[in-house]
């Protein structure tokens, strides 16, 4: 009998685990990552005004987003994890021009454009996959 209840108790253990370890992967950015649309996509050009952090619910982790002036005003773009875009070798600064494709949706009221490819000083910076899955939660691409 306590043999069944030790044999229990380790696989309740081992089942919440791994639902925790599931939660925690699914991170700060997972409902943008969820929203992203492919029928959505778009091509905006501009002008960086501003580069932020967005800290995740425990401070532990963070997404950039960046301020894009455009011909249609100022448009909230969201990049990804710093991570990520720390290992990569293109840097985005304010004042550069950019161009950005990505996913134009409406998120708690704001208008944000969710980055597949961020084309800066001639190169590409590629964040997403065509169908919109982040780069960062499976291979580890740099970009040239």
């Amino acid at each position: 009998m306590k043999l069944k209840i030790f044999i229990l108790f380790i696989l309740l253990s081992v089942l919440c685990s791994y639902n925790l370890y599931a939660q925690k992967a699914q991170g700060p950015e997972s409902n943008i990552i969820l929203i992203y649309n492919t029928g959505t996509v778009e091509t905006i050009l501009g002008q960086v005004r501003s580069i932020e952090n967005i800290y995740s619910l425990n401070n532990t982790s963070y997404d950039i987003i960046m301020n894009i002036y455009t011909s249609n005003g100022e448009i909230l773009v969201h990049l990804g994890p710093a991570e990520y875009l720390e290992e990569q070798s293109i840097k985005i600064n304010i004042d550069d021009n950019v161009t950005v494709t990505g996913s134009k949706i409406n998120y708690e009221g704001k208008i944000i454009i969710i980055a597949e490819v961020v084309t800066v000083g001639g190169k590409q910076l590629k964040l997403r996959n065509d169908y919109g899955d982040p780069l960062w939660l499976g291979q580890r691409i740099k970009s040239d």
